[in-house]
């Protein structure tokens, strides 16, 4: 139970950071604010992608345990790597600046996507 209390700790602090960059920057620029721009949505798609494939991976019968067992206990190495990757493709997508551009929806939908498929190839577990 502790370590789901650390781990809404660090989602909010890591939602917080987006905020803080995004919500200055829209205005100065005298745009339209809004909660979530293209961009964050993408990033937090992709969290949730990776989590949709540990839920696909359990009702499998591939894993056992927690989401936090999964990630952090049983196979920390693995995690890394698809975090690391999914940190990179993010990184990749978003320096093209194709996602801002993008429909809200659409951004959605390839954030989820990067994620399972980065947990995909890089979590196999055992």
């Amino acid at each position: 139970m502790q370590l789901l209390r650390h781990c809404g700790i660090v989602a909010l602090a890591l939602l917080g950071c987006i905020l803080s960059f995004s919500l200055p920057l829209a205005m100065a620029s005298g745009e339209r604010i809004e909660p979530f721009g293209s961009e964050e949505a993408f990033l937090i798609a992709g969290i949730v992608g990776m989590v949709a494939h540990y839920i696909k991976k359990l009702a499998t019968g591939d894993v056992t345990g927690s989401l936090a067992d999964y990630f952090l206990r049983d196979y920390p190495g693995r995690s890394a790597g698809a975090i690391f990757g999914y940190g990179m493709a993010a990184a990749t997508v978003l320096a093209t600046g194709a996602i801002g551009s993008m429909d809200m929806w659409v951004a959605i939908g390839s954030g989820i996507t990067t994620g399972w498929t980065c947990d995909s190839a890089f979590n196999k577990g055992e």
